[in-house]
């Protein structure tokens, strides 16, 4: 038993040294970055931070700086691209905002979006509100005072608190479940996104996904879209104004 727990212990050791090797090599490289950044080094400091995210870690600071140094070497579609991730883990951050409308200003589609209904404007404000781990947690909090709850309900015989606990019971189990549901849509909106920014300088939007179809407008790189469908290399996409079409998928880019 006790050479159980010494290889339990040493293997935990193990892999909490290996993380924290890790944490402190992704570290050194995000400084890095910063330290070519402020040097001007714009190409430098891009290598350090691609070199982070493509090892799959994601950070709304490093999605930021990436779209930074993208705009400052003049490639306004990739820093909305990194910005618009950016803006997914961190919602709420003035800076990221600000950044994203200076390069949506460089693009050449000026399409008026349509007018958002005010009850999705107070969804946004609650889903956006908190970040995904903090839902959660909630979620998981309100299910143990839930049960609490039903312990407390079952064990005393006060009328008075038979009745308070059931009801703060049900209040718990209600707040469980809808801070759980904004932990999946945020999941779901920060992984599993329907949004995509047109890539190609030029491209044509078809009324079908064949380029024999009728061309029904052009639009152009750094635009963002949303796509609806996808189907043999195409996807149907609609755009900020509401207008729908087909577009080839090598022409766009999933934020």
């Amino acid at each position: 038993m006790k050479k159980l727990i010494a290889i339990i212990v040493l293997a935990v050791a193990s892999i909490s040294s290996y993380a924290i090797e890790v944490t402190e090599h992704y570290d050194s490289l995000y400084a890095m970055g910063n330290k070519a950044y402020q040097e001007q080094k714009f190409e430098e400091a891009l290598q350090y931070y691609t070199s982070i995210l493509e090892s799959g870690l994601q950070s709304a600071d490093v999605f930021y700086n990436t779209g930074n140094a993208h705009y400052k070497l003049g490639q306004s579609t990739r820093a909305i691209l990194y910005y618009e991730k950016a803006l997914k883990l961190n919602p709420n951050d003035k800076d990221i905002t600000y950044n994203l409308e200076l390069a949506n200003r460089q693009i050449v589609d000026k399409i008026e979006t349509l007018p958002i209904p005010f009850y999705k404007e107070w969804w946004s404000e609650i889903f956006n509100s908190l970040p995904v781990d903090i839902f959660a947690m909630l979620s998981i909090v309100f299910l143990l005072l839930a049960v609490m709850g039903v312990l407390l309900f079952l064990r005393t015989n006060h009328s008075m608190i038979k009745r308070l606990s059931f009801f703060l019971m049900l209040v718990f189990i209600m707040g469980s479940g809808f801070s759980f549901l904004l932990a999946k849509a945020q999941y779901k909106a920060n992984y599993q996104s329907n949004n995509a920014l047109i890539i190609s300088s030029r491209v044509s939007i078809y009324s079908a996904p064949n380029t024999t179809s009728t061309t029904l407008f052009i639009v152009h790189d750094g635009l963002k879209v949303g796509i609806l469908k996808s189907e043999n290399k195409w996807n149907k996409i609609i755009l900020p104004d509401g207008s729908i079409g087909w577009i080839p998928e090598e022409a766009l880019i999933v934020i």
